[in-house]
């Protein structure tokens, strides 16, 4: 048997004390990161209620399981909280950070950029825990397609550091990159909705 879950595999055997264990496993991994599950495919076929013990029912002949998770109501609204804090602070850091690279390196250019890059590591975490959410996924397609465009944007951003032009820094900084900040912020707008959702009552 495979399961499928949190963009990982595991393998047993279609043993009813190792999936057993493998579920009270990923439970516990569920409980630490204040997911739930929201369904699971079952051989292709979605099942939303009694899903361990459908599971136990049937693991003789199951082949392989999907399981799909949402987070928790009250831990999305923090997180979410989180983000909004950190984006429309990104917002001011950006352009000052633009502004010094345009005015020439200095020492104090490298403490901003450190912290920037500090920022957008957070981020990328915080939006890599909502992504697991294929509630959120489904809902919000315009924000993970804003994230790839910024992505792309830091690449760029990397380039000309790696060539020390610092003008073009400056302008991917200014033209690019805070320009998907903006794009983030309203995006992100979404997710305030979403607890308000029926999907996501507890």
């Amino acid at each position: 048997m495979r399961i499928k879950v949190l963009n990982r595999i595991y393998e047993c055997e279609n043993d009813i004390k190792e999936i057993s264990s493998l579920l009270q496993e990923l439970n516990l991994l569920f409980e630490q990161l204040d997911y739930k599950i929201s369904y699971v495919l079952i051989d292709g076929n979605k099942i939303g209620d009694h899903i361990e013990e459908c599971i136990l029912q049937n693991f003789i002949n199951i082949k392989d399981i999907e399981i799909y998770v949402k987070i928790n109501k009250q831990t999305l609204k923090n997180v979410v909280s989180a983000i909004n804090q950190v984006l429309n602070g990104l917002i001011n850091k950006v352009e000052r950070l633009s502004a010094n690279f345009y005015k020439g390196e200095n020492q104090n250019i490298w403490r901003e950029f450190q912290s920037f890059i500090d920022y957008m590591q957070w981020l990328n975490n915080a939006f890599s825990y909502l992504k697991e959410d294929i509630f959120i996924v489904q809902k919000c397609r315009a924000l993970f397609n804003v994230l790839s465009d910024l992505q792309n944007q830091l690449r760029h951003l990397e380039d000309a550091l790696r060539y020390k032009d610092f003008i073009l820094v400056a302008d991917i900084l200014n033209y690019e990159i805070k320009q998907s900040i903006d794009e983030l912020i309203r995006e992100v707008s979404v997710l305030t909705h979403l607890e308000e959702k029926e999907d996501y009552a507890n």
